[in-house]
């Protein structure tokens, strides 16, 4: 599995690394942003950087937390940018705006709380020697509640993206996406259905993996199909340009 991380990781760095000659024209700084988190959270879910990570502090595990909250910021940022990007005033509104914004501190404080009173003694990337704990139960359906929040949000204007686009390139681009945050709906259901059945610890993360490198997909075909058609999906993100 650790495996499988490090080839997603240097995937998600590696289209985190395109974006980056636009920053000095303060271009791109969202989606850059967005990769260096995504980034942060997958690197932390790779056993030896976990282990090493963790060993630096006090509280027991508290580098999962931290690879939790750094993909919360990715996935809060990128909703945002393909909301824009989609035009799709009701998914900005429940990402971005005032709602948005309420779920994410929301979540973001339950996440912590939730932490501070789960006993983790030994270190565990995932929490997986302590899948069974309730109170690790919640702590991760938090984390994976918000991603499948955001991503739930976005559905809706991504298939009408899929159905409606001539461009192969677009609906390439939009079908990617609908599948990756697709499957981060079902590894949401896995947390709390899943857990009397032996393995399902890593066939959810084999989901999560996957459910990334879709997304990932998705927005390399999306940036491309806005370099040759000037496509919609991206127009008004950052993937093209800071609004």
């Amino acid at each position: 599995m650790d495996l499988l991380f490090a080839c997603i990781l240097l995937i998600a760095l590696g289209f985190a690394a395109t974006r980056l000659p636009g920053l000095g024209r303060k271009r791109n700084q969202a989606i850059a942003t967005c990769g260096v988190a995504l980034s942060i959270g997958l690197a932390l879910m790779i056993s030896p950087i976990y282990n090493l990570i963790d060993g630096m502090f006090e509280r027991t595990n508290f580098t999962d937390l931290f690879a939790k909250l750094a993909l919360f910021f990715a996935v809060n940022i990128l909703g945002n940018q393909l909301a824009r990007g989609l035009r799709d005033k009701r998914a900005l509104s429940k990402i971005g705006g005032f709602q948005g914004r309420l779920v994410f501190v929301f979540a973001f404080v339950v996440e912590m709380v939730l932490f501070a009173f789960t006993n983790t003694p030994r270190s565990s990337p995932g929490l997986e020697l302590y899948q069974t704990d309730p109170l690790v139960i919640g702590y991760t359906g938090v984390a994976v509640g918000y991603i499948a929040y955001v991503c739930s949000c976005l559905l809706p204007p991504l298939t009408a993206q899929f159905t409606d686009n001539q461009s192969k390139l677009s609906r390439a681009a939009a079908g990617l996406l609908i599948a990756g945050f697709s499957l981060v709906i079902v590894r949401t259901v896995l947390v709390f259905v899943g857990i009397p059945y032996p393995g399902i610890y890593d066939f959810a993360q084999g989901i999560s993996l996957l459910s990334t490198l879709c997304v990932i997909a998705g927005l390399a075909i999306a940036w491309r199909s806005l370099r040759v058609h000037g496509e919609p999906l991206v127009r008004q993100s950052a993937l093209r340009d800071e609004d």
